[in-house]
């Protein structure tokens, strides 16, 4: 991934906010207005100010047959004070044999990056693939001639952007609503972007649900059910377009298409995601 250009749209430190769940955007909004004497400096040499200016999660991975995770915690333990010191940091043991370690400071990360074996095996140290992001959504009428790109571009931190898209018949909506990957684990509460100062809500994405046979928890693609059912009314051998029943809902038996959003069993499932997400 190639180094993005600090420039004048940068993440504002972190306060309490509240989840933004996909079911509930496409509404337009307009970020509300605030004196320009309100609003906090942005340095633009430093557009992580308040972030982790640092990969806070680290992957000790074992580059032969011997695994370091299957070292004694004793010795683990001893290692790592050896290199960082007695500074506290989390270790979490993965499946493959490989370490996690998340830290409190870049001084950490620096000295962990730099070694080559861990105790006496040859090692990789590299950031961990999804814990050092987080996804947050933003609302402006504004942003509307923006393309998905030239937020990449313009906002600093940001490293993804998909704008939320709805259908109505044949057609496809582009709605004000976007939401941001940003390259820290630590989400933003605003953004400044250009002379607008956007707030930034905890993406909670929607429940999955297998288009195959409309439980929740996977996808169609990991189904192990032998046949699919129609969404409208729970049976097979049909789609929902050739169907003609009443609605029937799989999931909570009720007198709605499984894929209603008023569903208690969608509901329920919205509610663990947006607990998830909280911060």
């Amino acid at each position: 991934m190639t180094q993005k250009k600090t420039s004048d749209l940068s993440p504002q430190p972190d306060v309490a906010k509240k989840p933004c769940t996909e079911a509930a955007r496409g509404a337009a909004s307009v970020a509300g207005k605030r004196k320009a004497e309100d609003l906090p400096t942005l340095i633009s040499v430093s557009p992580f100010a308040g972030w982790s200016p640092f990969k806070n999660f680290m992957v000790i991975t074992s580059r032969g047959a011997a695994k370091v995770a299957d070292r004694s915690p004793f010795k683990i333990h001893r290692e790592l004070k050896s290199i960082l010191g007695d500074e506290t940091i989390e270790v979490t043991k993965l499946g493959r044999g490989d370490l996690t370690l998340e830290f409190k400071s870049n001084d950490q990360a620096k000295k962990l990056g730099a070694i080559a074996t861990f105790l006496d095996i040859p090692v990789t140290v590299s950031p961990h693939k999804s814990l050092n992001s987080s996804k947050g959504v933003i609302r402006s009428r504004a942003l509307r001639c923006c393309s998905e790109e030239e937020m990449v571009e313009k906002l600093s931190g940001v490293t993804h952007a998909r704008r939320i898209k709805l259908r109505w018949g044949e057609d496809e909506i582009q709605t004000d609503t976007v939401v941001l990957t940003f390259d820290s684990p630590k989400l933003p509460s605003r953004i400044r972007a250009g002379y607008l100062t956007l707030d930034v809500r905890p993406y909670v994405p929607l429940p999955m649900r297998c288009y195959k046979h409309q439980r929740y928890g996977h996808g169609k693609d990991k189904c192990k059910k032998p046949a699919a059912v129609c969404v409208r009314c729970g049976k097979g051998g049909h789609v929902e377009r050739d169907c003609s029943a009443d609605p029937h809902c799989v999931n909570c038996r009720g007198d709605h298409a499984a894929s209603s959003k008023t569903c208690p069993k969608f509901l329920e499932e919205q509610a663990i995601f947006s607990i998830s997400a909280s911060p």
